[in-house]
């Protein structure tokens, strides 16, 4: 129950597509108390933070761990986002299959 070459192509081409627009985005996370939001590129990478206007009343560590959070937060965005277009690409690859096999075995 393979794909047809066309059809597997075509998906190909699709995911391709997607993949690239995931990489291509920017992806937010913020820690629990608010104090820093930081936005990762398509690769985790760290391309923005920004931090409270009250941030000079915490600790330092606070504010590490806020920064930590935020990271944390905004790359496993990134990772739910490749997730959803896993699984959409599993489910597509498998439409086609059932399709197929309706007409016969």
């Amino acid at each position: 129950m393979a794909l047809t070459p066309d059809a597997a192509g075509s998906l190909i081409g699709e995911l391709t597509r997607r993949m690239e627009a995931l990489q291509a985005g920017t992806y937010e996370g913020r820690d629990k108390a608010g104090l820093a939001v930081v936005k990762v590129d398509g690769e985790g990478l760290v391309c923005q933070v920004a931090l409270s206007k009250t941030i000079g009343r915490y600790r330092s560590e606070t504010v590490s761990c806020a920064v930590r959070d935020a990271v944390q937060a905004a790359q496993m965005s990134l990772a739910q986002a490749f997730e959803s277009l896993a699984a959409e690409a599993e489910s597509l690859a498998s439409e086609p299959a059932r399709e197929a096999s309706g007409g016969g075995g």
